[in-house]
C-alpha cells in the first residue's frame, strides 16, 4: 500500500486502518473482497455471540448458584430471557456509546486548559541573575 501512495497511484490514506479496505476495494477481485469481508463479519459475530453466551451463563447459572447454593429451576427459559435482556442492554449501550467519546474529550480538554492556566500562573516572566 505504501508504494502505491508514494508512486501517486492512490491518494494518501487518512488513517492506517484504511489500508486493508482500500487494498481490497482497489486491487482485488470483488468476489475475493466479498469473501474477506464476509469472513471478517463472521468473526465479529462469533465473538459477540460468545460474549453474550458467557454473560448469560454467569447471570443465570453462576450467580444464582453462588447466592442460593443451587442453580435456577428451568435454566433454558431463564437463559433465553437473559439473552434477550443482555442483547437489549448491549444495544442501548452501543446506541449511546458515541456520546462517551465526546464527554471524555471535553473532560480532557478542560483538564488541559486548567493545566495550562496553572502553568501560566506559576511561570516566571522575567528572571534576573544579577
Amino acid at each position: 500500500m505504501r508504494s502505491t501512495v508514494v508512486d501517486g497511484s492512490i491518494d494518501p490514506l487518512i488513517s492506517p486502518d484504511q489500508a486493508a479496505p482500500v487494498f481490497l476495494n482497489i486491487f482485488t477481485n470483488p468476489y475475493i473482497a466479498g469473501i474477506v469481508y464476509a469472513g471478517l463479519f463472521a468473526a465479529i459475530m462469533s465473538t459477540a455471540d460468545a460474549f453474550i453466551n458467557i454473560g448469560v451463563a454467569a447471570i443465570t447459572h453462576d450467580i444464582p448458584k453462588s447466592i442460593k447454593g443451587s442453580p435456577l429451576n428451568n435454566d433454558l427459559f431463564w437463559a433465553r430471557i437473559g439473552t434477550i435482556s443482555l442483547c437489549i442492554i448491549a444495544s442501548i449501550f452501543a446506541t449511546f456509546s458515541w456520546q462517551t467519546g465526546h464527554i471524555s474529550t471535553c473532560i480532557e480538554t478542560a483538564r488541559l486548559k486548567e493545566a495550562l492556566n496553572d502553568a501560566e500562573q506559576y511561570s516566571v516572566s522575567s528572571v534576573s541573575l544579577g
